[in-house]
């Protein structure tokens, strides 16, 4: 049964907090130039932010017109990691702007338009999953946030599909695929400290987070979702979204899990927009207790988070185009 609820906009007084609430920090990109020949390039401006919006300092990049934009992250430290997939380099910068470190992931590495580097950071530390023609199988690496080395690990698979730390910072959770016969064949791994890999389970995964107390562990792709109990490595729930539907985004909530459904989006003036947006809620069980409908039509992005209301309520946010809505 689909329920019709009230959705409340929150204040841009609570988008601050919102932002506060995600993290000490957050980074502003910015692309100017309209490169559009080889030998053009864009200038790329990397702002980090603290909690209250005061820019902390910016790094600006330069970069062709027919590569990847690099993907940045920052740590609890203040410093900035900045990942660029062509060349599999890492650099990180101190919390004034000051270069620290860079290292390459893979030592050696030509250019490489086709490698997949994914990655997750937790308080001073960075794991980093990376895939490319020259090897065999992903290679995990986990850095500190000044750049030193704490392990390497090669994971089953053939490309990198997601990382993910526990919220002690104690687990990895990797996810690579491979095709076989036409089809994708997931993997998923919990890799421990120093780079023991506890357990492999075949699950799809490019996005998820383990719960608080770090029993269990949500993973989900575009078309799946799963809850992983990592005592015995064991599916406890799954699910998968009807033809023409995608799952967008999915959390843990006080009661069991939450998650987003679509339609696949269409492009429009170079714009990928969604459609008919569903929150879905899960219990404990695994049963669905509930189907609400977002409260925008369309939508070109959306984030699921859960929060705590003044009154010390549990509740739910969806930020909508930039626009955060709460329903408890």
């Amino acid at each position: 049964m689909i329920h019709r609820i009230v959705w409340y906009l929150l204040l841009p007084a609570t988008l601050l907090g919102q932002e506060s609430w995600r993290g000490r920090y957050r980074v502003e990109t910015t692309v100017s130039g309209r490169a559009e020949k080889v030998e053009e390039v864009r200038t790329v401006s990397y702002a980090v932010l603290d909690s209250s919006s005061a820019r902390l300092f910016r790094i600006e990049k330069h970069i062709p017109y027919d590569v990847v934009l690099p993907s940045v992250a920052v740590f609890e430290t203040g410093n900035l990691l900045l990942v660029e997939s062509l060349n599999s380099s890492v650099e990180i910068y101190g919390p004034m702007g000051e270069f620290i470190a860079a290292s390459q992931l893979v030592k050696g590495a030509e250019l490489d338009y086709e490698r997949i580097i994914k990655f997750a950071v937790h308080d001073s530390t960075a794991a980093l999953l990376v895939s490319d023609n020259s090897l065999s199988s992903p290679l995990l690496v986990v850095l500190t946030d000044r750049g030193g080395l704490l392990f390497e690990q090669r994971i089953d698979g053939r490309y990198a599909a997601g990382v993910a730390f526990s919220s002690d910072g104690r687990i990895v959770a990797a996810g690579t695929y491979q095709w076989v016969d036409g089809q994708p064949r997931y993997s998923l791994s919990f890799v421990a400290q120093g780079g023991e890999v506890r357990g492999t389970v075949g699950v799809g995964f490019s996005r998820g987070m383990f719960s608080d107390d770090g029993r269990r562990f949500l993973a989900y792709t575009n078309r799946t979702a799963s809850i992983i109990e990592l005592q015995g490595l064991k599916q406890s729930w799954s699910y998968t979204s009807p033809r023409g539907r995608l799952v967008i985004d999915a959390t843990w909530v006080q009661d069991g899990i939450a998650l987003i459904t679509a339609s696949e989006p269409r492009l429009e003036k170079g714009e990928w927009r969604y459609s008919s947006g569903q929150l879905h809620r899960i219990g404990q069980d695994g049963r669905e207790t509930r189907i609400e409908q977002l409260p925008l039509k369309e939508f070109r992005s959306v984030r699921l988070k859960q929060m705590q209301t003044p009154e010390g309520q549990a509740g739910i946010t969806v930020e909508l185009d930039g626009k955060v809505y709460q329903v408890k």
